[in-house]
C-alpha cells in the first residue's frame, strides 16, 4: 500500500480534460448514489459537455487550475479551483474568490493523502493570486477533510436554481 509521501501532483493540462470531467462525473455519481439520487444518463452527459468546455475555456487563461494526483504512477484523483467574482466582504475587500471544485479520488487510493495535497495546491494557488477566501460544497464523506484544512461551514448560504 503506499503512503503518503508518494503522492505526487502535476497541475494538469488540457490533455488531461478527460480525467478531470470523469472524475467530475463520477464524484456526482457517488453523491447522488448516496442520497438515493440518482441522475439521468442525459443530464451526465451534457454535465460532461459542459465541465469539458468549462476546462477549455478556463485553464489557458488561469481562471481554473487543476491537479491530477498520482500514487505510484497511477491516477489516483483530481480536483480544481476556479476563480469567480463574487461580491466583497467586510473581512475581504477583494471580489476575486476562489471556488474548489470535482474533488475526486478513486476508491483504491482513498486516505493515502491524494485528497489532501490537492486540496492544499489549491490553497496555495489562491495565495498565489492574492485570494483569500475559497468557497466550496461539502459531501458528508468530505467534509472532516475540508474542516480539518481550515475550512469551516458556511451556515447562512443559500441556493436557488431554474428547472
Amino acid at each position: 500500500m503506499p503512503s503518503e509521501a508518494e503522492v505526487r501532483l502535476h497541475r494538469a493540462e488540457m490533455a488531461d480534460i478527460p480525467v478531470l470531467v470523469s472524475h467530475h462525473r463520477r464524484m456526482f455519481e457517488e453523491i447522488r448514489a448516496a442520497m438515493n439520487r440518482p441522475c439521468g444518463l442525459d443530464k451526465l452527459a451534457a454535465m460532461d459537455r459542459s465541465y469539458g468546455e468549462k476546462l477549455g475555456e478556463q485553464m489557458p487563461s488561469g481562471q481554473c487550475s487543476a491537479w491530477i494526483a498520482l500514487v505510484g504512477g497511477e491516477i489516483a484523483g483530481s480536483g480544481g479551483l476556479s476563480v469567480v467574482s463574487l461580491v466583497p466582504v467586510p473581512e475581504d475587500s477583494c471580489h476575486r474568490v476562489g471556488y474548489f471544485h470535482s474533488l475526486y479520488v478513486e476508491k483504491p487510493f482513498r486516505r493515502m493523502g491524494a485528497a489532501r495535497a490537492i486540496l492544499e495546491a489549491a490553497k496555495a494557488r489562491a495565495a498565489e493570486l492574492d485570494i483569500r477566501r475559497i468557497h466550496l460544497s461539502a459531501s458528508s464523506a468530505a467534509r472532516s477533510l475540508y474542516q480539518s484544512s481550515g475550512f469551516h461551514p458556511m451556515i447562512e448560504a443559500m441556493g436557488w436554481r431554474r428547472e
